[in-house]
């Protein structure tokens, strides 16, 4: 081989070596590309993920709200409902209270005037039932007056407002109240209270279960009867019993006396139509009171309402 030859030869050789290492480059140049793609891409994926899962955190977010939001308006609108139901309920009971206190008095009001229109009345008679009227009329109005008072300030619930009252005074009232429809049977009502015995109650609480007591006392009393209210103390309680002459009850009957969906009333010994008792025992309780009902058969009824001093 001539020195030309080893020249040529060396120069290809070189020339080989440079491609190789050309194509080497260029091979890691484009590797290299394809990583700053591939990492380019990765990283568009990632973002892509993180938006996502921001998205899914925004969306849970609003779900676990709306549930929150939707739980608390069933809760809202079940309590609306349980108060629109104890609302009703109050109405239904005041209702019946003005039903009950009103009709009685107002009835005997209507028979005076039915004596006057027939013309059986004396001049003397006369004069003393426009006196009796003038008292009765004057009762109704005042009681009236007050059950409405009341009845508003009871819309909300049958909640006492209570304060210390003299009690004989509540009693008297509504005696008061009550001698037409009592003097109607001919029968007797008499207190015997302390006039020194005070009580911590609702004023208008009292009035309607005192009422309700005497009027039940009156409807299941046979004319020339007796009503008594007498009081009793033993240690810290004081005890005011509504003593009759009446019908009285079974056992069975006293057994379901407060349970008025159970049992239909009774008539009263004029016809008069019973009413039920649960309110009273509902008006005591809320006022820290108790009763207790004795009665047998035609031996007459007790009903004894106790409270602490």
């Amino acid at each position: 081989m001539t020195l030309a030859d080893l020249r040529q030869w060396l120069k290809a050789k070189r020339q080989t070596q440079d491609s190789k290492l050309q194509m080497v480059q260029l091979e890691a140049k484009l590797n290299l590309e394809n990583k700053e793609t591939e990492i380019a891409l990765l990283a568009e994926q990632k973002k892509e993920q993180q938006l996502l899962l921001i998205a899914v955190s925004i969306i849970g977010v609003l779900l676990i709200d709306f549930v929150v939001v939707l739980q608390r308006n069933r809760c809202r609108i079940e309590r609306q409902k349980a108060d629109l139901a104890n609302l009703n309920t109050t109405k239904d009971k005041l209702f019946a209270i003005l039903w009950h206190d009103l009709r009685a008095p107002v009835k005997s009001l209507g028979c005076y005037f039915m004596l006057i229109n027939w013309g059986a009345l004396s001049q003397v008679e006369f004069v003393e039932s426009v006196q009796s009227l003038n008292i009765q009329l004057s009762n109704v109005h005042d009681m009236l007056e007050n059950v409405l008072n009341w009845a508003v300030s009871q819309l909300g619930g049958m909640r006492p407002q209570q304060e210390k009252i003299a009690i004989t005074s509540v009693i008297e009232e509504q005696m008061q109240l009550l001698v037409p429809a009592a003097q109607a049977k001919g029968i007797q009502m008499e207190g015997q209270v302390s006039s020194e015995t005070q009580l911590t109650i609702d004023k208008n609480h009292s009035g309607v279960m005192v009422r309700n007591l005497l009027h039940n006392a009156i409807k299941f009393t046979h004319s020339g009867g007796k009503i008594s209210l007498i009081q009793e103390e033993t240690g810290e309680r004081v005890f005011i019993e509504v003593k009759d002459t009446g019908i009285g009850m079974s056992k069975e009957r006293l057994a379901k006396l407060f349970e008025p969906e159970k049992e239909s009333s009774r008539m009263g010994t004029s016809h008069e139509r019973g009413t039920g008792l649960g309110l009273v025992k509902e008006l005591l309780e809320a006022n820290g009171g108790s009763l207790e009902v004795r009665s047998e058969p035609e031996q007459g009824t007790t009903f004894v309402v106790g409270f602490e001093k």
